[in-house]
């Protein structure tokens, strides 16, 4: 008879540790989903896959992929919004709802403050632009190849310039830069350029001057001519040399396209200079470190450092703003960028032989 209780206690003993290890486990389960809903909430909406630059300016690897901006409200562009019956301040705030729909946390962090976008940015006072001394955008057809895309578009716009000098017409340059897949391979084999960590502009920079240049799309017939020479570049920044300030940066502007690298938070891609006239700058996160690891905590991979081509320039007040070429889109698109959040200007000096030139446009 005494084994009768002791055989009731020990089947106590296993349902009670049934129950303990079933509501542990539905425990466990519950921590997981809040875990999944906390980590959703606080992650930036973005596809975005790169990984952040390295610590040294100098030696600062520029990644970056167009999925970050691919759909997003200003990509579709304003024509389109407007073509949907949205204009004015309408479209104003349109566009801040769905940047603060899209990117919840987003709004008036660092240097975004909603309430600013689509305003008036006041009367300018000195501004230059090179746009007609632009080619055709190139697309970024790979991720983290922003480098390899604006060094090549900043090549053309370069030769464009100088061809304009010397014959008064960018627009009619003979020539036009090839999709720069080959570029893309060399860097990759001589590990330039990583996927997933992007590229250091003036590494690229040095390859394409070794190679040559940067080759054509459509050499004339019986013309020499089959790439685009760079003969040397020069890095400017705001810590090395003689520094770089709004005027020394309207100076290095003045003399033309150049190419420019930045730091860019998830609402990069919605800013577009075609918008309510120019009225949205982007002024991203700061160029402080702190500024910059706090982004890159909060914001993780989509914080990245981005190439461009920079192509002009404005001043409204106490403002300046620099025009860019992006290689986001086939349009670019062209954004209006605080000339704070440009980390440096690379300027490029290219040769060529006029007579070539006029060869060709015969």
């Amino acid at each position: 008879m005494g084994a009768l209780p002791r055989r009731r206690r020990q089947r106590a003993e296993h349902q009670l540790l049934q129950c303990v290890g079933r509501d542990i486990f539905i425990f466990s389960i519950v921590v997981f989903f809040l875990a999944e809903i906390y980590k959703r909430l606080t992650t930036p909406a973005t596809d975005q896959l790169c990984r952040s630059p390295g610590e040294h300016a100098g030696d600062e690897i520029v990644p970056c992929t167009p999925e970050l901006f691919e759909g997003s409200i200003v990509v579709a562009s304003g024509a389109a919004i407007l073509g949907g019956g949205y204009s004015g301040s309408s479209l104003m705030t349109r566009l801040t709802f769905n940047v603060e729909r899209k990117a919840r946390g987003w709004s008036n962090t660092f240097r975004l403050d909603c309430s600013e976008l689509g305003r008036p940015i006041g009367r300018v006072t000195r501004a230059r632009s090179w746009e007609a001394c632009l080619g055709r955008p190139i697309k970024q057809r790979e991720k983290d190849a922003c480098v390899i895309y604006a060094c090549t578009v900043g090549v053309e716009a370069r030769h464009r310039f100088k061809y304009a000098k010397d014959h008064g017409d960018g627009e009619h340059f003979p020539w036009n830069a090839a999709e720069p897949e080959r570029l893309l391979e060399v860097c990759r084999k001589e590990g330039i350029w990583m996927p997933g960590r992007g590229a250091n502009v003036g590494r690229v920079l040095d390859m394409i001057k070794y190679r040559g240049g940067v080759p054509v799309a459509n050499p004339a017939a019986g013309s020499p001519l089959d790439v685009l020479q760079l003969s040397s570049w020069e890095e400017h920044s705001w810590d090395g040399g003689p520094g770089l300030s709004p005027q020394r940066v309207a100076e290095l502007l003045d003399g033309g396209p150049c190419v420019g690298r930045l730091w860019t938070c998830p609402w990069y891609g919605y800013f577009d200079a075609s918008l309510d006239d120019g009225a949205w700058v982007y002024r991203g996160c700061g160029r402080s470190e702190a500024a910059r690891q706090e982004s890159k905590r909060l914001y993780r991979a989509a914080a990245v450092s981005h190439a461009v081509v920079c192509f002009g320039y404005r001043f409204c007040g106490d403002q300046m703003h620099v025009l860019v070429l992006d290689n986001h889109q086939d349009t670019g698109p062209r954004r209006w960028v605080d000339v704070e959040e440009m980390d440096a200007l690379y300027t490029l000096n290219v040769d060529y032989d006029p007579l070539l030139c006029l060869y060709a446009r015969d």
